[in-house]
């Protein structure tokens, strides 16, 4: 079970990250699906993540913003 909160989580500005990582993986390995993208959002903020591969390159994106 995970914890839970007490006390409201109080965040004074916004913020935002964001993070773009590539591997050059061995000849044959594919992504699950062929990669693709998510996006969620909330009252709090907003998360994307895409993954995407050209040939053995493989690319993941994400960025985070709260409000």
């Amino acid at each position: 079970m995970l914890g839970q909160r007490q006390t409201p989580l109080f965040i004074e500005s916004s913020e935002a990250t964001s993070s773009k990582v590539t591997l050059t993986v061995p000849e044959g390995l594919l992504l699950k699906d062929g990669g693709g993208e998510l996006t969620t959002s909330c009252d709090y903020g907003r998360f994307r993540r895409r993954e995407s591969q050209a040939g053995r390159v493989i690319t993941v994106e994400e960025e985070e913003r709260t409000r």
